[in-house]
């Protein structure tokens, strides 16, 4: 019932700080400075589909960034 994409990025990664400050504006709890094409995302996709569904990220400097996409699927296979 869930399509999941994976993406990985080998490239700098982020400092814990960043990814923390990240991950609060993509929950609304702060107000959006920079990053707003992956905060939009996110904001659209728990509009449209609700909490279950949205990005997931981690990173580790030195080590990239890897980031879940999760969307619903029909029970016919679609994406909704």
């Amino acid at each position: 019932d869930k399509l999941m994409i994976m993406i990985k990025d080998d490239g700098q990664g982020m400092e814990e700080e960043v990814l923390a400050d990240l991950r609060a504006q993509m929950s609304d709890t702060q107000q959006t400075t920079g990053k707003v094409g992956v905060i939009n995302v996110q904001k659209r996709i728990k509009l449209l589909y609700g909490d279950p569904f949205g990005l997931s990220i981690t990173s580790s400097p030195e080590q990239g960034t890897f980031i879940t996409v999760i969307l619903p699927v029909t029970a016919t296979g679609e994406i909704e």
